[in-house]
């Protein structure tokens, strides 16, 4: 389980039948948010989000923990306010993305960067701009990783998606994940049976129902998205 907690970071083990096993503090900071956790090499590995200040820029703090040992990255992201990062982790390093707003050209930017325990790997990159951008969600693929988010473009809300490898080179897309154009929101990827799963909050009826839709091998959709929630 996941649980942030001022002034801190605490991740926490949970055994099958409910009992915690441990639970070490991870991070300090003063001010912490967007929370990502995933596992590689029989570590636990989480990405923080640090929200910095006037005097410090904002950075993500990436930890491998096994038990009580762990070790850290800080990344310096700069001043610019974002939100949403996430991580994947492959065999020798961490790719993170995340969305941040450039204040000066009034554009959401999705930024990516990869990291390993000994510092970064590749600095943080854009890969590409867009009028406004939320709720991204990654899983791997091959060449790289399969990342997907909302897009709000001329007040229509559409989920696209992109293939990323582990250097920040864009392999392909953007593309639209689904031909809805209304209101679409906190997307979750996952793999399925050779393919992914990919969910979200959709406003096409008028209202706010979550619709599935399965992926193929590429990302590409196959077969229409359906509603599964009333």
């Amino acid at each position: 389980t996941q649980t942030i907690q001022s002034p801190g970071v605490v991740l926490a083990r949970a055994a099958e039948t409910g009992a915690w096993v441990e639970s070490p503090h991870l991070v300090y900071a003063d001010e912490v948010s967007s929370l990502s956790l995933g596992t590689q090499d029989d570590h636990d590995v989480i990405a923080v989000r640090e929200r910095g200040s006037a005097d410090e820029p904002s950075a993500v703090r990436v930890v491998w923990a096994q038990g009580t040992r762990r070790e850290e990255v800080r990344l310096v992201t700069g001043r610019d306010p974002y939100t949403h990062v996430v991580l994947a982790p492959s065999a020798h390093s961490v790719e993170l993305a995340w969305i941040y707003h450039d204040v000066v050209a009034s554009e959401m930017v999705l930024r990516f960067a990869s990291v390993n325990r000994y510092g970064p790997r590749v600095t943080p990159r854009d890969l590409l701009r867009r009028g406004f951008a939320s709720a991204l969600t990654t899983v791997p693929i091959a060449g790289g990783h399969l990342l997907a988010w909302s897009d709000i473009i001329h007040r229509e809300s559409m989920a696209h998606a992109l293939v990323v490898s582990d250097l920040g080179e864009v392999q392909r897309g953007p593309w639209r994940v689904d031909d809805s154009r209304a209101f679409a929101a906190t997307l979750r990827l996952a793999q399925s049976d050779g393919g992914y799963g990919v969910v979200w909050v959709d406003g096409r009826d008028g209202g706010a129902r979550v619709y599935f839709a399965r992926l193929d091998a590429k990302g590409e959709r196959v077969g229409a998205a359906v509603p599964v929630s009333d």
